[in-house]
């Protein structure tokens, strides 16, 4: 079964690229610059395709944690410092998806979505809840609320809980019900008591 749904997503595939091959640039005319070098020999038209994708996401995720775990104070990697050799190599789809364009003469250029960190989810949920209350100016949530809010969240890693695995996503509905029925943020303890 897993070998029939390799190849059906092998032939949808095949059939994207081969439309896209037949476009002709008169869409876009010179307006849209190509993603190539100039000194690149390539069959492409100048087309640009966009394809997102959770291939390869398990990988992206992993390298993310781990070098976040090993760096100096944490630090968050950037997306250019991601071994995208290893994230094509983890999901047959982009290997087939690389080797495709090469034969083509066009390079496959990969830009990872990364998860979010807790420092990022933490601004979510203070927007989230400002959004709410726009007639209190200044609305400073307690940090207790906010880490209570984020230990409900699920991470990628336990042992190492930096980085959301749904990121802000599931905030909007956890506040919902958090916050039901309540008309001032000082009744469900959102105002700042300084702490």
């Amino acid at each position: 079964m897993i070998g029939s749904n390799v190849n059906a997503q092998n032939e949808t595939l095949r059939q994207i690229i081969n439309f896209a091959s037949n476009l002709k640039n008169n869409i876009y005319g010179d307006k849209l610059n190509s993603v190539l070098s100039k000194g690149q020999t390539t069959n492409s038209n100048g087309t640009i395709i966009l394809i997102t994708t959770g291939a390869g996401g398990e990988e992206i995720n992993y390298q993310t944690v781990e070098m976040t775990r090993i760096s100096p104070a944490g630090t968050i990697p950037q997306a250019t410092q991601l071994d995208m050799n290893k994230v094509i190599k983890s999901s047959s789809i982009l290997e087939y998806f690389q080797h495709m364009l090469e034969n083509r003469g066009v390079a496959l250029n990969l830009i990872p979505f990364m998860p979010l960190s807790r420092g990022v989810v933490r601004k979510c949920i203070i927007n989230d809840i400002q959004s709410r209350f726009p007639d209190h100016d200044n609305l400073s949530p307690p940090r207790k609320v906010i880490d209570n809010l984020l230990q409900e969240l699920k991470y990628f890693s336990e042992d190492f809980p930096v980085f959301s695995t749904a990121g802000c996503k599931s905030i909007t509905s956890k506040l919902d019900i958090i916050l039901e029925g309540i008309p001032n943020p000082s009744i469900a303890g959102l105002v700042s008591d300084g702490f």
